[in-house]
């Protein structure tokens, strides 16, 4: 589906920050509305940092890093409206390994989340 039909059929569903980012992508293919009619409070529960997930908050990345800039990993999330979270392979110096299940393909693959250093982007 695309960004604008998704951001009205999902609007109960999404969080902060993915009101404005869904826009961003042309092509929706995964969003875990089950997780999200599960626990509906998700988005106001606070985390580690003290910021809930989706939250709009750039020190934390909007909730979804923690405080060493990880990725604070949710198990049935989504990632870039594409990639399902199944589980956490492992974590190292540059990030952490997560198998996905990407709902383009229609296959399991390996994700790797870099942390959120500039030096990493490069």
């Amino acid at each position: 589906m695309t960004a604008e039909e998704a951001s009205r059929v999902l609007a109960p569903y999404l969080w902060e920050v993915e009101r404005r980012e869904i826009f961003e992508y042309d092509t929706i293919y995964f969003f875990p509305v089950a997780e999200r009619k599960k626990d509906r409070n998700t988005r106001d529960k606070p985390l580690a940092g003290g910021t809930a997930y989706g939250e709009i908050n750039e020190e934390t990345n909007n909730g979804f890093d923690n405080d060493q800039q990880e990725y604070n990993v949710r198990y049935n999330e989504q990632i870039g409206y594409r990639y399902e979270v199944i589980k956490k392979l492992g974590k190292g110096s540059f990030g952490v390994v997560l198998r996905v299940f990407d709902h383009k393909l229609k296959e399991y693959i390996a994700l790797k989340v870099l942390k959120n250093k500039k030096r990493l982007y490069k």
